[in-house]
């Protein structure tokens, strides 16, 4: 988990805000560089940065903040507040911003959002601001009954990778992030989520954590000294990050999950067995065959499936075999019987004589076929 500093600029100055009031202003340190030098002291690699003045206006109002901190440093910076066009998404990342954070534009305007991910992939990220689950856009100043899950899912299928989402109740106030809203984020919108808002202490880091969460933004608690930075950025390196999975258009989403509504529904298909799903193995059937699979041939049978050879009436007339010559041999009393010989008949060629056509006996051998059968 990523542990961001974050460094909130109006009029130059680094300022935090209590729940997104600008009459709150409070400074909170002198230099913007010297600060963010320090947070890099201390092991921080990332920072958050917001134009407190650009999301108020719709304007770049302190680049020259960022872009001195970004050369100076050489951290990572996110960097959001007035950024509503392609013109001004592209000069800030081609002067050292590393991640752009846009808001307002996720509710106002998603078609150029959706440009911007486009252009600029994973280093365009959203930023939503919720109070009591509602979203609030233009500096938080602005807001509409847009709920924070409905904006996460349709952003995330815009291609968006990342969400810095922050509970406005809380921000500044340092009770401790929303978690429960953090969770069902993470479980709803298959997007690498950031905490922002109410962060206080090592505990909260602890917390943030153990949700698995990317990343999580620490202002105040930095500034009064209630979290050692030092010590979140150990507990944020250790934590693992909840995986993501491929994100599916709307509408391929919408299909699967009508296919899956009617498997659980139907369970079986027309011929009256339940399909594999893909990747399941073949069901057993009773005596724990795969269907499908051929039974083995009994013991002392054949094989099902190989043909039988044609017969009329049985035995071939007049040939003999072990058993009957056996039974034949000797008589109940073990005196040899004498044996008959077997009656001619009229015209030859004919199977009860025993000969062949040509008048020459054929094989005496058990079961053997007449020629010319199958």
């Amino acid at each position: 988990m990523i542990i961001f500093p974050a460094i909130d600029i109006q009029n130059g100055e680094c300022v935090r805000l209590t729940k997104g009031d600008f009459d709150t202003a409070e400074r909170v340190a002198e230099d913007p560089v010297k600060t963010a030098l320090a947070f890099k002291e201390a092991g921080a690699e990332w920072l958050h940065m917001v134009d407190l003045d650009g999301a108020k206006n719709a304007q770049m109002m302190n680049r020259d903040v960022f872009i001195t901190v970004a050369r100076e440093t050489e951290m990572k910076i996110e960097l959001g507040g007035g950024i509503r066009d392609l013109k001004t998404a592209e000069y800030y990342l081609e002067h050292g911003i590393e991640r752009l954070i846009v808001g307002s534009l996720a509710v106002r305007n998603p078609k150029l959002l959706a440009e911007m991910v486009r252009e600029f992939g994973d280093r365009i990220a959203v930023g939503i601001d919720a109070d009591k689950g509602q979203v609030k856009f233009d500096g938080w100043l602005g807001e509409g009954k847009v709920d924070f899950i409905t904006l996460a899912r349709e952003v995330m299928h815009i291609g968006v990778q990342h969400i810095i989402y922050t509970d406005i109740s809380r921000d500044g106030t340092l009770t401790g992030p929303n978690l429960a809203e953090l969770k069902k984020l993470r479980d709803n919108a298959n997007v690498n989520v950031i905490a922002s808002g109410g962060i206080s202490s090592i505990e909260d880091i602890k917390a943030l954590a153990g949700l698995k969460l990317y990343g999580a933004i620490c202002g105040k608690a930095l500034y009064r000294e209630t979290l050692d930075l030092r010590e979140a950025l150990e507990i944020g390196a250790a934590a693992p990050v909840w995986e993501l999975k491929p994100v599916l258009d709307p509408e391929e989403e919408e299909r699967l999950e009508e296919e899956r509504r009617k498997t659980s529904g139907r369970g079986k298909s027309s011929g009256g067995q339940r399909q594999p799903r893909s990747g399941e193995k073949p069901r057993q059937q009773s005596g724990g065959r795969p269907q499908g699979e051929r039974q083995p041939a009994k013991s002392g049978g054949k094989p099902q499936g190989e043909r039988q050879p044609a017969r009329s009436g049985g035995r071939p007339q007049g040939k003999p075999t072990a058993s009957s010559e056996s039974s034949e041999a000797e008589k109940p009393g073990g005196q040899p019987r004498r044996r008959r010989r077997p009656r001619r008949r009229g015209g030859s060629g004919q199977g009860g004589n025993g000969q062949n056509p040509g008048g020459q006996r054929q094989s005496g051998a058990p079961n053997a076929k007449p020629e010319g059968k199958e």
